[in-house]
């Protein structure tokens, strides 16, 4: 797998839903963490919310559990 995660913040117009998205929200960061449940996926928003102008890169295994086995900053 591979996934790249991007920070952004919005500069016009309204979110809206589309064929592969069911809900969609501006949320402040803490909010935005508490609706995340995979473990993963709450490491990558950190790693985006945290970024300071250099790629974050992280491998992992995600089963049985989520294990961050390599990290490169």
């Amino acid at each position: 797998k591979f996934g790249l995660v991007f920070k952004g913040e919005p500069t016009g117009g309204q979110a809206q839903t589309s064929a592969e998205s069911l809900a969609v929200a501006w949320l402040p960061p803490d909010q935005a963490l508490e609706l995340i449940q995979a473990e993963g996926m709450k490491v990558r928003v950190l790693d985006a919310l945290a970024f300071a102008g250099k790629v974050n890169f992280k491998a992992y295994i995600s089963k049985p559990s989520f294990q961050v086995v390599r990290e490169l900053r």
